[in-house]
Order: structure tokens, then sequence, then C-alpha cells
């Protein structure tokens, strides 16, 4: 189970319950580990079961008054989080939705946990969350490009987001039911869970990646120059270039109009653009001869050597660094050779 630190905005105090109490009972999951707490103007219940690779969060909210609640801890979460119950204001230190509206979900990486909501009294809210390891998620990665690109962004500790505010579909909130109803025997629950676990998360990455429909665009001067604006901040830093949401920012534009003009004034996309800079980095470094592998992770913003030699076997037909830095030996020498033979016939 992971630790979090919850701290009262209005600086009221904590008060753990042993026994669930009757507000709550109606939520337990008897497979679950169940934490309880009253705070000033509410009560509040995590429940979580944690398997091989994944945890399944269930979390309700019973406030009678307006509240502002941050949650923390310094770990890395891979989150595929869902407004089950009503909606309120939330944000993971600028990546999650503002404002997640009932039965949405969003899929998002934040290098620590800094999470704050607003919940508004009155109300009932519920959320369902699915943390994930990244070997947990390699496989579907092999069949989404996406994703892929989503986890390379994770090996280096970057904040990142697929998509945010897709809806669940009939099917997903049948698979959602599934989960926290399932009944087998104790032995077996951890992997009958996984199953369930799995064939829900096919269906939120088919509704997350689902063809697009497409809207006629047009490529104005003023969206060229947003556009140029982009590659320029691009090519200024190519060893660790900005993501498109930063881009956005920094062009004071939205992401949809950024990606369609780069890709009509460029021919590429933004990711892949970025991943060209940062690959020619890669190669410059190498032909330069004063850095190894190991400054060149440094250099490039790589967590480590092992995402290095997987970024630059994506890109090099498989050829390793250590490689691609034999052959350009090689060629140098077969360079070398062809031109004494050129003197010495022309002697």
């Amino acid at each position: 189970m992971e630790i979090f630190d919850f701290k009262l905005h209005d600086g009221g105090e904590w008060e753990l319950l042993i026994q669930t109490p009757a507000e709550l009972e109606a939520f337990r999951l008897p497979s679950f580990h169940s934490t309880a707490a009253r705070v000033p103007g509410g009560l509040m219940s995590f429940q979580d079961f944690t398997g091989e690779g994944f945890a399944v969060w269930r979390s309700n909210y019973v406030f009678g008054r307006n509240s502002v609640i941050t949650a923390r801890a310094d770990i890395g979460v891979i989150e595929l989080c869902i407004a089950f119950k009503n909606h309120f204001m939330s944000s993971w230190d600028g990546v999650g939705q503002p404002l997640m509206k009932a039965m949405e979900f969003n899929f998002c990486y934040a290098p620590f946990v800094r999470n704050t909501v607003k919940i508004y009294g009155g109300h009932s809210y519920e959320t369902v969350d699915f943390h994930f390891t990244p070997d947990f998620l390699l496989p579907f990665a092999e069949a989404y490009r996406e994703l892929d690109d989503f986890l390379e962004r994770v090996s280096l500790q970057k904040p990142a987001q697929l998509m945010s505010g897709c809806l669940l579909t009939p099917e997903m909130r049948q698979a959602i039911s599934g989960i926290l109803q399932l009944k087998t025997r104790k032995s077996l629950y951890s992997r009958m869970l996984k199953n369930k676990v799995d064939l829900f998360l096919l269906m939120a990455f088919e509704q997350l990646f689902r063809p697009k429909i497409s809207y006629p665009f047009t490529l104005t001067p003023g969206l060229v120059e947003k556009a140029e604006q982009a590659m320029f901040l691009l090519k200024a830093n190519p060893a660790n270039p900005p993501s498109t949401s930063e881009l956005a920012r920094l062009t004071g534009t939205n992401m949809r109009f950024l990606q369609q003009s780069f890709k009509a004034r460029f021919h590429m996309t933004i990711d892949e653009c970025g991943e060209q800079l940062r690959l020619q980095e890669i190669l410059r470094l190498i032909r330069d001869g004063g850095f190894n592998n190991s400054a060149i992770v440094d250099a490039t913003g790589f967590s480590d050597l092992s995402a290095l030699y997987k970024f630059f076997k994506r890109h090099m037909n498989h050829q390793t660094p250590g490689e691609y830095r034999k052959s350009l030996i090689l060629l140098s020498a077969t360079e070398e050779n062809n031109q004494d033979r050129s003197e010495n016939k022309e002697k």
C-alpha cells in the first residue's frame, strides 16, 4: 500500500477510525484494505487492493461543508483516475484534469504526488483509481505506440498525460462493477482481479486511442508563426525537448491547434521532431568522441543507460550506441586506407 500524507487546508485535525462508520458501510469491499477518517465537516474512506504490478483504489467522501484537501507522497504514480460519482476540482501537480466530470477518466503520470481536491459540502463523492508499474503496462505498449511514448517520459521521471476527460463506455462501467464486486476464493482473488483489470485497461486504451473525427483545418499565417516558435524552442534544447503541453503554454496557443499547425508546417508531429532532435544530439555527442554512454545519459536527460539503449535501438534499427561507435571507427579506418592507397597510386 502506498503511504500518503493528507492535509486539510482549514487546519482541522484528523481522527482515524478503527471501525467503518455507518455512513460509509455500504462502500465496504471485503477483500480490500480499508482506512476511514473523520475530519471537521465530513468522513472519508480509502480502500485498496495491491496485486502484482497494479493497485485498485476506491475512495469515498461524505462532507457537510466545503473543504480543500491535499495528499502528498514522495513516490511516482502512474494512475488511471475515474470520477465515479459526482465530480470535484482536482489538480495533480498540473498534470491531471482540473475538473473531472462524473464518469470521466484520465491516464497520467506524476513523478511525485501533490494532489489537491476541492469538495463541495452536501454531496458524496466516489473515485476509482488504478495504479500501475511500468512493467505491468509494457505488453500494452507493444500494441499502442502512444503508450510506448508515455512510458518513455515515465522512464525520464517527467510528468506525462495520455488523455483526459474521456467518458467511460457502458462496457467500462460494467467492468468496474465487476472489479469492485468480485467474489471468489481467497487464494484466487489476486489472479482473478488482475484478469478483470487487464480487460478494463484494454477497454480504456481502445477508448483513448480510437480514431478521431477530423475537421477541416486551415494553416493561417498566425498558426505558422506559432509552429515556427515551437520549432525554435525544440531546437534550443535538443537534449531535453519540451513537451507539447509546455510548447502550447510557451507559444500561447492550445495543444490541438499547435499539433495541427506544426504537422502542416513541418510534415511531422511535435513528438517525432523532438525525438529526431534528441537522436541527432546523441549522434553528435558520439561522433565528438568525448562522451561515454554514461555521460550521454546525463547530457540528454535519460534516467539511466537502459532508457538510452531502448531509445537508441528504436531509432537506429536495433543498433546500440556502442555498435554505432564501432561502426564510426571502422568507417574512419576504411577512409584512411582508401586515402593511403590513392596517395600511393599518385606516387
